[in-house]
């Protein structure tokens, strides 16, 4: 099959009528790749995931140029310890937390030079939200990754809504439950525009997105593109393509990390449908990947499908040697190799 049909073909099932359950035809080993700007490439995430966009960024901000973090704690702020994550880190919080030994780790990984060097992050443009009806994870917890991030960045760089009335999930437009519970599938119907915010605050002015998605939420075999034994990722992660981009077109790309009991063990494709990326995707040439995070009942332990944050893979689970990030990495590599 040339070329030409190839990508024939990978528009038409893009943007066609496409079942969440049908792998896309774009693997790195047939040679049908995405043309990808990967140096304007930025990640997102709700709780678990926030933990990982975070970790992601710092791992890779000569590539990351900026970050979206929804219902997070700082950095390493588990340590790398189950029991330190439960005991500061989430709905409870230490009395005596501090960044100091979060600091000191990150300082430690970076004589390391298992992060991107500082310089690269300084520009980068972030944006943290954290709602004053959350208590999954404590206010406490949310300052300190606000006060590391005005550490890393440009006086400009972050910007943290803190006083909006959110629960513990995704604030959206008019999407999910009632804004101020907590439940499946954690996407807030709160009149607000957490995606629209975040791709803003990271990329400047863009061109405003019109009501609805144009193309399907497809699904994509990861494990095509990277190795993924022992990172506790799913083979099969969903994906947004706006038809510009199937169609070959120079394209960013948003890498969104969903939160714990969010996977598609839990609710399908409600984060990948519902939390407002694609509409801002089909209007602004991005590509946005969701990728998915299996539970499991035994080791690694992670019944609840979280990213990981504090350790289950392990002891370099937030560096760029960590199982996940590398995984993830190489796929987004895999993907822009156009």
């Amino acid at each position: 099959m040339s070329i030409v049909n190839k990508r024939t073909m990978l528009m038409s099932m893009l943007t066609g009528a496409l079942l969440s359950t049908a792998l896309v035809p774009v693997s790195a080993s047939d040679g049908v790749k995405l043309n990808l700007n990967l140096e304007q490439t930025s990640v997102s995430g709700l709780s678990s995931g926030g933990y990982m966009a975070t970790q992601f960024q710092l791992a890779h901000s000569q590539t990351i140029v900026g970050a979206g973090i929804v219902g997070a704690g700082p950095y390493y702020c588990a340590l790398n310890d189950i029991g330190i994550a439960l005991g500061q880190c989430v709905s409870k919080a230490s009395s005596s937390i501090t960044n100091e030994p979060f600091i000191a780790q990150y300082e430690r990984f970076q004589a390391d030079e298992l992060l991107a060097s500082k310089a690269n992050i300084e520009d980068d443009r972030v944006l943290i939200i954290h709602g004053t009806l959350d208590e999954t994870v404590n206010r406490t917890a949310a300052n300190l990754l606000a006060k590391q991030y005005q550490q890393w960045l440009g006086d400009d760089q972050l910007t943290y809504i803190d006083d909006k009335a959110f629960s513990h999930h995704f604030p959206t437009l008019g999407s999910g439950t009632a804004c101020d519970v907590s439940q499946s599938p954690f996407i807030g119907n709160c009149g607000f525009d957490a995606a629209g915010e975040i791709l803003k605050h990271i990329y400047g002015e863009l061109t405003p997105p019109k009501d609805q998605a144009m193309a399907e939420v497809a699904t994509i075999d990861l494990s095509q593109y990277a190795s993924l034994s022992g990172t506790s990722i799913a083979d099969e992660a969903y994906i947004y393509v706006p038809a510009a981009c199937a169609d070959g077109e120079l394209c960013t790309l948003h890498i969104s990390f969903h939160g714990c009991n969010q996977s598609s063990e839990d609710v399908d494709n409600a984060y990948a449908q519902q939390s407002g990326f694609n509409r801002w995707a089909d209007a602004n040439d991005m590509v946005v990947l969701y990728p998915q995070v299996k539970k499991s009942m035994f080791m690694p332990l992670n019944p609840q499908g979280c990213w990981d944050w504090w350790g289950y893979t392990d002891e370099n689970y937030a560096n760029k040697q960590g199982p996940q990030i590398k995984a993830i990495y190489n796929v987004m590599q895999a993907l822009g190799a156009q």
